[in-house]
This record gives structure tokens, C-alpha cells and sequence, in this order.
């Protein structure tokens, strides 16, 4: 959306008000996907692993960890994949 247009703000906010898995944050949007079983306490799991989409199946996320420019992101992604 165009973030300077006060009606795309006020359309977003709407969408992030009504959905569960989205969340604003200081930095933006954070969607989680609804397919994930869990919580912060115990982790996340997908809940359709063998029936997942091929988005998800294809779905890089070391990538995307190392282009957030979020350091410690990407080391909690290295460390779950045992890539250290």
C-alpha cells in the first residue's frame, strides 16, 4: 500500500484488526501463517507438513532470515536447521 494515503492506512489497519494471524508491530506486519500449531512457550509446527502448498514446500527460509538484516533471526534459523 501507498503509506502516506490515510484510506490504504485506514483499509490496512481493518484487515489487521479482524485476522488472528496478523499482528502490526513496531516494524510493520507480521503474518503468521494459520497452519501453524503451538505457541511461543512450546514452538511451532505446521500443522499440514505433508499436505503443505509448494509455496511452502519451495519456501527458502534461511534466505529470508539473512535478508531481514535481522542477525539474530538468522542464527535462531541456523540453529534450528543445525547449520551453525
Amino acid at each position: 500500500p501507498n503509506w502516506k494515503d490515510p484510506r490504504q492506512m485506514e483499509w490496512l489497519r481493518a484487515i489487521v484488526d479482524k485476522h488472528e494471524h496478523i499482528r502490526a508491530t513496531e516494524k510493520g506486519i507480521r503474518i503468521r501463517c494459520s497452519h501453524l500449531e503451538g505457541s511461543d512457550v512450546l514452538g511451532y509446527q505446521c500443522g499440514i507438513y505433508n499436505e503443505r502448498p509448494q509455496l511452502c514446500a519451495d519456501f527458502n527460509c534461511v534466505s529470508w532470515a539473512k535478508v531481514s538484516n535481522n542477525l539474530t533471526q538468522y542464527n535462531r534459523v541456523l540453529e534450528k536447521l543445525g547449520i551453525e
